[in-house]
């Protein structure tokens, strides 16, 4: 998944009335996840929060 798609998901989330935290538990996978992967998710939501 790329960064604007993320970004995209996270702006749905945003719309639909969860909270930042509880946006990012819903983007977040279940798997392990390299890390820069996990930075992208977490820019990506207080993107779509600001």
């Amino acid at each position: 998944m790329t960064f604007f798609d993320l970004l995209r998901r996270a702006r749905a989330l945003r719309a639909s009335g969860l909270g930042v935290q509880d946006a990012f538990d819903n983007l977040k996978p279940t798997a392990a996840v390299p890390p820069d992967a996990m930075q992208k998710l977490r820019v990506a939501v207080q993107m779509a929060y600001r």
